[in-house]
This record gives C-alpha cells, sequence and structure tokens, in this order.
C-alpha cells in the first residue's frame, strides 16, 4: 500500500509539475521572449528569503522530512504529515512574502530614479518578477507539496491562522501600491 501511495504521488508530481510549467511558459510567451520573465536577482531574492525564513522557523529535521516525503514519497505517519504540511505553508508564506519584499525594493529603485527613464523599466521588473516567482513558488509549488503530504495520510489539516488568504492579500495590495506608483509618475 506504501509503495502504491509513492507511486502515485509521484505520477501526480510528475504530471501536474510539467503542466503548470508548461501552461505558465506558454502564458509567458504570448507577450514576447520568456527570457523577458527570466531575472537572475529576482530569483535569488525570492529563494533565499524563501529558504532563509523557512530555516530559520522550522527545524531541519522537519525540513528534510517534509522534502523526503514530498520528493519520493513513502509512507507517512499522520504526525509527520502534519509537520510536513507545516514546513511547507511557511515556506509557502514566506516565498510570498518574499515577492512582496522585491515588489518594495523595486519600488524604492523606482522612485530614487525617477529623473532617469533608463532606470525605471529594469526596477519594474524587478518589481513585478519578483512577485512572479514568489506566487508561483508559494502558492503553486510549495502549497501543493504540503497539501499532498496532508492528502496521503487523510489528514485533515485546519489551519488556525489565514496566512494562506493573507499571502493572496499582501500579492493584491503589492499590486495596487505599484499601480498607484506608476500613476503617480505620470
Amino acid at each position: 500500500s506504501s509503495e502504491s501511495t509513492a507511486t502515485r504521488c509521484l505520477m501526480r508530481m510528475l504530471i501536474g509539475g510539467p503542466m503548470v510549467l508548461l501552461v505558465t511558459c506558454a502564458a509567458m510567451m504570448f507577450g514576447g521572449p520568456i527570457a523577458s520573465f527570466i531575472d537572475l536577482p529576482s530569483i535569488a531574492l525570492v529563494l533565499g528569503v524563501t529558504l532563509g525564513a523557512t530555516v530559520w522557523s522550522c527545524s531541519l529535521q522537519d525540513i528534510f522530512m517534509a522534502l523526503e516525503a514530498a520528493l519520493f514519497g513513502g509512507s507517512l505517519e499522520e504526525s509527520d504529515a502534519v509537520r510536513g504540511q507545516a514546513v511547507f505553508n511557511r515556506a509557502a508564506d514566506s516565498a510570498v512574502a518574499a515577492g512582496t519584499l522585491g515588489t518594495l525594493i523595486g519600488l524604492v529603485q523606482m522612485l530614487r530614479h525617477l529623473d532617469d527613464p533608463t532606470v525605471i523599466g529594469p526596477a519594474m521588473a524587478v518589481a513585478l518578477l519578483t512577485l512572479l516567482y514568489g506566487m508561483l513558488l508559494g502558492e503553486l509549488c510549495l502549497r501543493s507539496m504540503g497539501a499532498d503530504l496532508a492528502g496521503r495520510c487523510a489528514v485533515s489539516v485546519t489551519r488556525r491562522d489565514r496566512r494562506g488568504s493573507i499571502s493572496i492579500y499582501a500579492t493584491v495590495m503589492s499590486m495596487m501600491v505599484l499601480i498607484a506608483t506608476f500613476f503617480v509618475m505620470l
């Protein structure tokens, strides 16, 4: 039974992950070359803050257990599934927060250089791309991995906090601040 659970987990990951990646890349390519969506400092910011915040708030033992269970399947006890889902939820919240942080950094860079229009475009790209990376990593990858762990044990985890929905509100608020800043510049 644990082998069939691991196989089902692997199949969901092998089908769902590439499907999300392909659809996202296809949507990006409609507007131009996909290379315009790649910004290494933004990627480094989101990955670094997400990793740092997760290590800061979760034990290394729980992090490694969650990664091993999510990537290699296998049977899980209910307590391990709950701890693993908590790790992935914390990492997802951190990824969205990192995207919001990058948006604020991009806005500050943009506002500091209003006199030089050549700097405004790259700064706005940093602002938008870090938000995109944070949402993709947090909501589509990490939260899905946490839900998969809980689903394998049929664990019904009720979240006492509302950080998952708050991450969406933070993203919307970041977009509103970005748009308002852009209109003020006009």
